[in-house]
């Protein structure tokens, strides 16, 4: 697929696709007769995850760190679960910031 097939499907935007590939966060195949990108649907699923993850709070840093060690088959368990507590508490931080923003 390409990449507005892949962006439809994952509900972003090209442009978000394109970025994604630039900074290899995906890395798709070129298709041999005319170079376009081919997108897999393993890339559908990584995109998923890369966006429920920003959506999280996770830094890009942070998602390139984690899906390095899964492509280099170390499970980044131990990463991840310190990576959730940090975006844990500063989520709540933040909550409370915006609590105290709608109370005043």
């Amino acid at each position: 697929m390409h990449v507005n097939e892949l962006a439809k499907l994952a509900g972003v935007e090209a442009h978000v696709v394109r970025y994604y590939t630039q900074i290899q966060l995906l890395r798709p195949s070129r298709d041999p007769g005319n170079h376009y990108r081919e997108y897999s649907s393993t890339d559908v699923q990584r995109l998923i995850f890369i966006r429920r993850a920003r959506t999280l709070g996770f830094s890009l840093r942070d998602i390139i760190s984690i899906l390095a060690n899964a492509d280099a088959g170390v499970a980044p368990c131990q990463e991840v679960r310190e990576l959730i507590r940090i975006r844990s508490r500063e989520n709540r931080a933040r909550l409370e910031d915006l609590r105290k923003l709608q109370n005043r």
